[in-house]
């Protein structure tokens, strides 16, 4: 037996997801993460100053970077994720949530400009 998610129903249910993270203070903004290099060391550094005392974090950028990335991708206890593949299950395992500027405007196109209830 399987059960399928319209469209609709997914994106219910990362809103509500995003909503009880950011109700219980988990979501930072980052108003830029430019790294021209990889640099795993400064990656940590930032990870520890924004999400002290966080057992998993998530990050979500707008597009791929490699030096990003590559900086990122060794820290233990840190997932990254582009803002379009953001799904429910991501959110609901990281205690905190660290979204780019760029990446936050991104799942906002995604769910739509005008997506209020007066429709």
């Amino acid at each position: 037996m399987s059960l399928k998610l319209t469209k609709k129903m997914k994106q219910k249910a990362l809103i509500t997801v995003l909503s009880d993270k950011y109700r219980e203070n988990s979501i930072s903004v980052l108003d830029r993460l430019d790294f021209k290099e990889p640099k795993t060391k400064k990656a940590a550094s930032l990870i520890n100053k924004i999400a002290a005392g966080k057992r998993l974090s998530r990050l979500i950028v707008a597009e791929n970077n490699e030096s990003t990335l590559k900086s990122f991708r060794n820290l233990q206890g840190v997932g990254i994720s582009l803002a379009i593949d953001l799904n429910p299950l991501n959110v609901v395992k990281s205690s905190g949530l660290i979204f780019t500027l760029a990446g936050l405007e991104k799942l906002k196109t995604r769910f739509g400009e005008n997506n209020d209830k007066s429709n």
